[in-house]
């Protein structure tokens, strides 16, 4: 994907010499046109005009229902509504920004109060979550970065494992939301087609997990001791009695938990590339084994590089990442998280068919351990919560017109067997309003990472109106 020019012409001749001057010439006037525009409109009429906002109502009924267990919500039809906004303006040389949402639903024990705008662990979502607030100010070729913003560093479709800086609000894992995280660095743009980057995260913020009464958070049958799910030790099969005790300990914020990255951007020979070095944390927590009964659920920091590109051939695009976590306090597995996939965009031919254009995805994500986690003192490794060890996924998006697309995906566990298969449709009108449905279905054995949610083959119905 080539997304920046790369301007080669020099003063060889007259001719070309007077181009670069018309060119500079034509860029300086824009600037001042851009200057003089916000001269002569308020804060409030430019932080206006770059407002969007949007109203959802969404409804999901289940086809099944869940093994019953006590406290669990077996609810068939659940709804919910959201309401979101974002804007931003610029403030002399820099620019204030933020997005966030209203929303609530019908599912228990969900949702609650007003969120914290700097670190918020607990599980439920938020009924108004501010989700990022963020100045960048521009200092010749340098911009400082400072507030609580979504981090994306990755250039996978999909699946993105070097993504390690983008906790999700996961309460239903089939339909999460990027989070903010409160950072502080810099972009340093050394030439026209390579940048560098220095953030520093000091506080730790965690995924969102279904909670225990949530048909998402596993399975277990009521007369069992064994569990199947994310939130006892999410770790399948584990065997459990009536008097374990399983705490969770999260990162303090402290110095030593600040988590760090420097990453380095270029374009080369049509080539996007990234690689980058990092202190973060595990991907999922360890269990640590207090006493044969007593056992706590750790989430460790750990250090990682990565590495990625993307480029566009004709039709195709082609992408690739990996991450190496080399270093975990030997308290959790050494291992390499990867994905290989390409874009396939056909049109033209397509309108035999009655297709303006098809898009394909395709992607196989895989996993290599180095270094198996070997302590008595830790009964699991992030084994368990790290998804994508041998998997294929694919998407499939076949657009009639501008106002109505059909589509459909897969994920699926090579390892286990387990399988998310989605199939839909959306249809808009009036330039406004959009309808999207579709069918959800989930399959996996018991020990796999897709069997715990295989009770929750689903229809959904989201109905948008954008202001």
């Amino acid at each position: 994907m080539l997304r920046y020019f790369i301007l080669l012409i020099f003063c060889i001749q007259s001719l070309y010499c007077q181009d670069v001057d018309d060119l500079f010439g034509e860029l300086d006037a824009e600037v001042s046109k851009a200057k003089t525009e916000m001269a002569q409109t308020s804060l409030w009429q430019r932080w206006n005009k770059n407002s969007s906002a949007s109203i959802s109502f969404r409804n999901a009924t289940f086809f099944k229902s869940p093994t019953p267990r006590e406290g669990l919500d077996d609810d068939q039809n659940v709804s919910e509504s959201i309401i979101k906004y974002e804007s931003s303006a610029k403030i002399g040389n820099g620019n204030l920004a933020l997005s966030g949402w209203l929303e609530y639903g019908t599912q228990e024990h969900t949702y609650r109060g007003i969120s914290n705008p700097l670190q918020d662990n607990h599980h439920t979502r938020n009924i108004f979550e501010l989700n990022e607030l963020y100045w960048i100010h521009s200092l010749g070729d340098f911009d400082l970065i400072g507030g609580k913003k979504i981090y994306t560093m990755g250039v996978s479709t999909i699946y993105s494992p070097a993504n390690q800086f983008v906790p999700t609000e996961s309460n239903d894992p089939l339909n999460p939301k990027e989070m903010g995280i409160v950072q502080v660095g810099m972009n340093y743009y050394s030439s026209s087609e390579t940048t560098w980057s220095f953030f520093l995260f000091p506080l730790f913020t965690n995924i969102k997990a279904p909670g225990e009464t949530s048909r998402w958070s596993g399975t277990k049958d009521e007369n069992s001791e064994e569990s199947n799910g994310t939130n006892d030790v999410q770790a399948f099969g584990f065997e459990t009695s009536s008097d374990t005790t399983i705490d969770q300990d999260l990162p303090a914020n402290t110095i030593k938990n600040i988590q760090a990255l420097l990453q380095y951007k270029t374009i080369f020979n049509g080539f996007d590339i990234f690689t980058s070095l990092s202190k973060s944390f595990t991907p999922g927590p360890v269990l640590k084994e207090i006493s044969d009964i007593k056992y706590v659920k750790e989430t460790i920091p750990a250090a990682k590089a990565s590495a990625g590109f993307s480029t566009t051939w004709k039709n195709y695009e082609f992408h690739s990442e990996i991450i190496y976590q080399f270093y975990a306090q030997k308290k959790d597995d050494l291992f390499f998280d990867y994905v290989a996939g390409m874009t396939l965009n056909y049109d033209g031919w397509t309108s035999a068919f009655g297709l303006d254009k098809i898009e394909v995805v395709l992607e196989y994500a895989g996993e290599k351990v180095t270094e198996r986690l070997n302590r008595k003192d830790y009964a699991r490794s992030s084994l368990d919560s790290r998804q994508a060890q041998n998997n294929m996924l694919s998407r499939f998006v076949f657009t009639i017109n501008d106002n109505f697309r059909a589509y459909a995906g897969a994920s699926l566990d090579l390892d286990k067997g387990g399988s998310i298969y989605v199939a839909g449709a959306e249809y808009k009108w009036g330039g406004r309003w959009s309808l999207n449905g579709s069918s959800e279905f989930i399959d996996g054995s018991e020990n796999s990472y897709y069997g715990q949610w295989k009770e929750n083959d689903r229809f959904v119905l989201n109905l948008k109106y954008t202001l």
